[in-house]
């Protein structure tokens, strides 16, 4: 009601001062008269159907749903979009997905192209790429004519129960779109989110994060003057300020009526990115077949490049290119083409049909029922040579890995030695990421020089994509270490990634290591990718989902025994499927050397002697807590004894308790007491060897000792074998660390005689059953 009284009012007003400005003369007759208010009349008339019409177009009746535009949809029809986004808020903000994101950009480019939000778009889903990202083609109608353009998206890393959802969007720049858990929809807590991180950056600086910033978005929708003359944080705090005065554009910040966050990659590549480009054997297969397409070679030449094994194989596949040139002279024939083809489209062809690709008919010069004739003959020829082209195909996708690994072999080492060096750093600082993944790293290095400043490790460096889970840890009383936030990426977290810090300091009273070594457990698995190109810990993350799920349930009193089972369940997992790994690729892993700087070494050895320290402490304790063995001559000789010493007396109790009954449970105390002292044993053992590694003053240590001691110093502290006690009437089958031979080769041959020695073991032995007799 208050509006249509002040348009009348305005209308009001406005005839007023027309009429008041009007000369008298028009008056002066009645026929001018007549003609000015026919022309006010026909002027109202058009603004008013003009009006109609602007109404009626920008608010249709006809309702279109947002489409769900999936990386796996294989249909590749336009989807028409005539409403705006609706500015709604989600329920489950969780719920947004990659077509919401898709959607944004399309404003985006309508903002670009100068038109209005109501226009018509569409969108075509033109190309899934086999990594995970999609192509789509962005249309708007403008004046009569489609205008369109491409963008790139696709969303990042595996599932993870960290909070947020992250997609990589390659949109004139490449940036990454961060959806948070829940929807912020004021803009003041939408900045004081991005600023919240601000002091880790500050404090991990020089090594470059990137962060949630608006500049990345609002820079495509209104670029400011000053763009190129003042640094990247005052350049940020320009664009928050123009924002608050333009809150119309708050919409190019939200998706679904809540503010995301943007951070810009445009100089960087993800570290994952640049794994795939490394283990991406398909490029380096088909360089090879069509840089040295056998129908060039000569035996000899073959034999030089492929080895003698395969002379025969050069003789059938010759046969098979033999065969295809007489029936392809067959076809053009049959097709009235009178002249041979190219040798390059031969070997486009011929390589096609290795490759069992489509051919591409873009040679005008062959009618379309040549190149069906032409599918029809490989068809054939596959189905009647298929062993001699599997062959051919295995022996070149050998090869390719032969030479591809010894080209990246260089590129990989400085890859880890810089992962190292931002683990240290991190170390340094007393911050823990707590959701290091290949997605979260990025590698910074001069983008008109890739990859080749890969191959030196002083070139480039490894920074940090986002610090949303990360935390400060340096504190002097450990209550005073925040919170951080609770989730990780299967693959790459732990247990403790999941509960909070009051139950770390129950289960373990190391809060600062173990949010740390949270990180360590993360580079073991990036490491392993890194050199490998495969997932180490797949199996073992299977647990962590279901872990997560079922702590929501765990009654308050139960929570620490139950946690204790299902750690103890995960580190069994962990330590089987690293052996496996470790020995499945022993000689890659093996043939690859890193020098550790100095600097890294210092850091780890102060860490590692703490742990060994602690070690050394829970043996205090063992003994201490027990009343099997009291005298102190006794204990000093077990304490003395090495953990493959304990392991055969403890081999012995377990055969002695197959003969009668354990009616009491005595036999069964000793056999735990045993297994956690020889547990604790070895572990004091192998982060020893590490430390004395560390001390050498020129450490070159191969990619297989770096995963295996790194294990080894994880599993130390947060395996506890003495938490075995604590199951009086059952029998612990040995944990898995007692199979991780691996890398202590020598240290075993050290003690063999140790071990050989009877005399001791039946001395220890017969001391401790004299001891239990008494």
């Amino acid at each position: 009601m208050l509006l249509k009284v002040l348009k009348i009012t305005w209308l009001t007003v406005l005839l007023i001062i027309v009429f008041s400005i009007i000369p008298t003369s028009v008056f002066s007759s009645p026929q001018n008269a007549i003609y000015f208010i026919g022309f006010i009349c026909i002027f109202i008339i058009c603004y008013w159907t003009y009006r109609q019409y602007m109404i009626s177009y920008k608010h249709p009746i006809i309702q279109i749903n947002l489409p769900k535009l999936n990386t796996s949809e294989a249909e590749n029809e336009p989807v028409a979009i005539i409403s705006p986004r609706p500015n709604i808020m989600l329920t489950n903000y969780k719920s947004i997905q990659l077509s919401h994101v898709v959607q944004l950009f399309l404003e985006v480019f309508k903002h670009q192209q100068g038109v209005a939000q109501h226009v018509p778009a569409y969108i075509n889903c033109t190309k899934n790429v086999p990594d995970g990202i999609s192509i789509y083609e962005l249309k708007i109608q403008n004046q009569n004519k489609l205008i369109s353009r491409y963008m790139s998206i696709g969303q990042l890393g595996e599932s993870s129960t960290s909070k947020s959802k992250c997609f990589y969007v390659i949109y004139d720049d490449h940036m990454v779109v961060k959806i948070p858990p829940y929807p912020i929809n004021n803009f003041v807590d939408y900045i004081r989110a991005i600023k919240a991180d601000k002091r880790i950056i500050d404090k991990l600086s020089p090594k470059e994060c990137i962060v949630p910033m608006v500049k990345p978005i609002m820079s495509k929708i209104h670029r400011l003057d000053v763009e190129d003359t003042i640094p990247k944080t005052q350049l940020e705090e320009k664009y928050i300020s123009w924002i608050e005065i333009s809150p119309k554009f708050f919409r190019f910040l939200q998706i679904e009526g809540g503010f995301v966050f943007f951070m810009d990659l445009s100089k960087y590549y993800f570290l994952s990115h640049v794994t795939k480009d490394i283990h991406h054997l398909e490029s380096y297969f088909e360089q090879e077949i069509k840089l040295h397409p056998f129908f060039d070679m000569e035996l000899y030449d073959f034999e030089g490049r492929y080895g003698h094994d395969h002379t025969s194989l050069y003789l059938e596949i010759k046969n098979i290119f033999n065969e295809f040139t007489k029936e392809l002279d067959i076809i053009l024939v049959q097709c009235d083409i009178f002249y041979s083809p190219p040798l390059y489209l031969l070997k486009e062809w011929f390589f096609c049909f290795i490759h069992k690709t489509d051919i591409q008919q873009n040679n005008s010069d062959f009618p379309p029922k040549f190149y069906t004739k032409l599918k029809l003959l490989f068809h054939d020829l596959g189905k009647d040579h298929k062993k001699t082209l599997e062959l051919y195909k295995k022996m070149l996708m050998d090869f390719v890995q032969r030479t591809a690994f010894e080209r990246t072999k260089i590129q990989i080492t400085n890859l880890i030695v810089n992962l190292l060096d931002l683990l240290a750093w991190l170390r340094v600082k007393y911050i823990a990421i707590r959701d290091l993944k290949p997605d979260n790293l990025f590698v910074a290095g001069d983008p008109a020089n890739y990859p080749i400043f890969l191959n030196s490790s002083e070139a480039y460096t490894i920074g940090l994509i986002d610090v949303e889970t990360a935390v400060d840890f340096e504190a002097i009383e450990h209550h005073n270490i925040a919170q951080p936030q609770l989730g990780g990426t299967p693959n790459y977290a732990l247990p403790v990634n999941l509960i909070k810090n009051e139950v770390i300091q129950t289960l373990y009273n190391r809060i600062p290591r173990i949010l740390h070594l949270q990180d360590w457990y993360a580079c073991i698995g990036i490491i392993f990718n890194i050199a490998t190109g495969y997932t180490l810990f797949k199996q073992t993350a299977n647990l962590l989902p279901s872990l997560n799920m079922n702590l929501k349930n765990v009654p308050e009193g139960n929570l620490i025994g139950y946690l204790k089972k299902e750690i103890q369940k995960f580190w069994d997992s962990a330590s089987n499927e690293i052996n496996v790994n470790l020995s499945l690729y022993e000689k890659q892993l093996k043939s690859m050397t890193i020098r550790v700087p100095d600097k890294l070494k210092l850091v780890f050895r102060q860490d590692i002697l703490l742990d060994i320290n602690h070690v050394k402490e829970k043996i205090d304790n063992l003994f201490i807590n027990q009343s099997l063995i009291k005298k102190l001559k006794t204990i000093e000789e077990f304490k003395q004894a090495s953990h493959q010493q304990i392991d055969q007396i403890r081999h012995n109790w377990m055969q002695k308790l197959t003969e009668p009954n354990d009616p009491t449970g005595k036999m069964t105390t000793i056999i735990n007491f045993l297994t956690v002292l020889s547990q604790l044993k070895l572990q004091y053992h192998q982060l020893s060897l590490f430390l004395e590694i560390l001390h050498n003053k020129t450490t070159n240590i191969t990619t297989y000792d770096v995963l295996h001691h790194m294990f080894n110093v994880v599993y130390a502290v947060m395996y506890c074998p003495e938490w075995l006690i604590e199951q009086k009437h059952s029998i612990p089958d040995l944990p898995p660390l007692q199979s991780q031979a691996h890398g202590i080769e020598k240290t075993v041959d050290q003690f063999e005689d140790e071990s050989n020695d009877v005399t001791i073991e039946q001395q220890l032995e017969q001391t401790l059953e004299q001891t239990i007799d008494a």
